[in-house]
């Protein structure tokens, strides 16, 4: 048993009180911690293989070009996920892939998953340190690579705050991506040598654009609502009401949020159809209530609205809609994303709004202009596959 096995013990022992009405009343969480405690990897043999981790569905849909590049260097992969619907996406994505619940962080159910996976690289998309993850990467030799780490400002001084308990798992990570300088300056006031950090591109919408689906006819112009929280549906619809001729797709962020919005639509009197039942071709208003599917909307749009910007969220990816050459409209809340924020309105393909009127605005401006070229190739792949490359040279 290590430290971490008992500081771990004891939090559930000290939380159980507080946090069993919060389980019981969450079925996400419930399904969450069950798949987490209890689905193994798969047996692989072995070989040479990229263990790749991601959070939840952002950071795994995400790891298109990270499996661009191990496939160019003859390396299989699996991908690990924390939830269950970052599971399912993946599942949709990236079809035939091994892939399993990332286990808790104790040491037992982590040593078991790489005898069982073999990885010879572990590859953390964004930033996910579980300590007795990296330590068990570090006895087994296995190097470890971060890509497109990104560590917010509440992240950091979390982790500040916390710098004797995580010095030594941040030393265990062979080399850093992060997005940006600013996320690059708070690994260094964390105590990551400089050596060991490479600035890329955020590799968020590198990837090829699926083409336009069958699923959203053409003709009309699109408004794409993307990854919207409680809040951001009805200024999107009052938006889209004042634009005759338009159809919208809306994707709520969280899968447990579908019925609301589903509840909000019903509630105006505005007919809409489900992506996950049969799509008529007249509809004016799709609810996109499955996982995955939001890059392949983007193709076919005139204009997307990303969420997490008008609620006090903090932005989610607008690369994605901007690598399908389509123009990006966002609210006020932009901390998670601020760089890639400001590379798209320095080059004229983000604007931001705060109401319902400036997202009509927005789209009224959009409707007669044609559709913005995709951005050139993403300058960090090379790096992004050199990485790699050194990771699987390690002894």
């Amino acid at each position: 048993m290590t430290r971490w096995d008992l500081l771990y013990g004891s939090a559930v022992v000290a939380a159980a009180p507080f946090a069993f009405g919060t389980w019981l009343c969450s079925p996400r969480l419930r399904a969450s911690l069950k798949a987490r405690r209890t689905h193994l990897p798969p047996e692989l043999p072995a070989g040479k293989r990229a263990w790749i981790h991601g959070a939840s569905v952002g950071e795994i849909l995400s790891a298109g070009p990270v499996l661009e590049a191990l496939s160019a260097l003859d390396c299989d992969a699996v991908l690990s996920c924390n939830t269950p619907t970052g599971i399912e996406a993946a599942r949709k994505s990236f079809p035939g892939m091994p892939m399993f619940a990332m286990p808790l962080d104790f040491s037992r159910p982590v040593a078991r998953a790489f005898d069982r996976v073999k990885p010879t690289v572990l590859v953390l998309l964004e930033l996910e340190v579980w300590p007795q993850l990296l330590a068990e990467a570090t006895r087994r030799e296995v190097p470890v690579l971060c890509v497109n780490a990104r560590i917010t400002e509440r992240s950091f001084r979390r982790y500040r705050r916390l710098k004797p308990l995580f010095a030594g798992s941040f030393s265990r990570i062979a080399r850093f991506l992060p997005q940006g300088e600013e996320h690059a300056a708070r690994l260094r006031a964390l105590g990551v040598p400089a050596g060991r950090i490479q600035i890329i591109p955020n590799l968020k919408g590198a990837a090829e654009s699926p083409a336009r689906p069958d699923w959203i006819p053409d003709g009309d112009p699109v408004l794409v609502a993307g990854s919207t929280h409680p809040g951001e549906e009805a200024v999107v619809l009052d938006a889209w009401q004042a634009l005759p001729g338009w159809r919208l797709v809306l994707a709520p962020r969280h899968p447990q949020r579908f019925e609301e919005v589903a509840g909000l639509l019903e509630a105006r009197g505005i007919p809409f159809a489900r992506h996950s039942s049969p799509v008529p071709g007249a509809w004016r208003v799709l609810l996109l209530d499955t996982m995955g599917d939001l890059k392949a909307a983007y193709a076919a749009a005139a204009l997307a609205f990303v969420g997490g910007s008008l609620a006090p969220v903090g932005g989610h990816n607008v690369l994605e809609p901007a690598a399908a050459g389509v123009p990006v409209v966002v609210g006020p809340h932009t901390d998670h994303v601020g760089g890639d924020v400001r590379q798209l309105e320095g080059s004229g393909g983000l604007r931001r709004i705060r109401d319902a009127a400036g997202l009509r605005d927005a789209a009224l401006a959009r409707s007669q202009a044609s559709r913005s070229p995709p951005p050139a190739a993403n300058p960090g792949l090379g790096t992004l596959r050199e990485a790699l490359e050194a990771c699987l040279r390690a002894p």
